[in-house]
């Protein structure tokens, strides 16, 4: 049998008893060998647009957009799905930026315009949403960190939207403004 060995430092799912492991063929048949052979999941990740185009920004009144993401997988216990961007919202001159918004996914923040500035996310809907998103905005970091997971088998795809807010200080150079944002989805098994 198998069984779920783990410590402070690891966590280890190990099978006995299994002779041989692996591919085995004939002419007439292709088998996989062994319970973690068996194991094949697939992932399929879309998004409904390639760019967003937020529109012109007018200091103090904030400007909203939103991405659809659809995750299909066979994954037994769903996905995780991970944010980031390249760099903070950048201008053309290549120097000026927008800020990124104060919270954070550990803690989104309330976005109480006109205060707040900045650019943001947030998870306006998808399957088991965690409520720490009703109405909150976080930035987004500059490495993949999750900010949204679906638990459980579905055989469908899952839509998340992603919502965006972005608002600058009066004072703010005007013209276009670009980041890249990165969705990464990871199966769980």
């Amino acid at each position: 049998g198998g069984d779920l060995g783990s410590s402070t430092n690891f966590k280890l799912t190990d099978t006995m008893g299994e002779v041989a492991t692996g591919v085995g063929s004939s002419a007439t048949f292709k088998m996989k060998a062994g319970f973690w052979e068996m194991v094949n999941t697939y992932l399929v990740l879309t998004v409904d647009s390639n760019v967003k185009n937020l529109g012109s920004l007018l200091p103090g009144s904030p400007i909203t957009g939103q991405t659809t993401v659809d995750v299909t997988t066979d994954a037994w216990n769903g996905y995780a799905l991970a944010v980031s961007k390249n760099h903070q919202m950048l201008h053309t001159d290549t120097t000026t930026v927008i800020n990124d918004h104060n919270g954070t996914i550990a803690t989104p923040l309330l976005w109480s315009s006109p205060n707040d500035t900045g650019f943001g996310f947030t998870i306006v809907s998808g399957t088991n949403v965690d409520p720490k998103w009703s109405s909150k905005y976080a930035a987004f970091p500059d490495i993949a960190t999750e900010a949204h997971a679906r638990t459980g088998y579905k055989s469908a795809a899952d839509e998340t939207v992603i919502g965006y807010k972005v608002d600058a200080p009066s004072d703010q150079k005007s013209g276009s403004y670009s980041s890249t944002i990165t969705y990464t989805a990871i199966g769980s098994i």
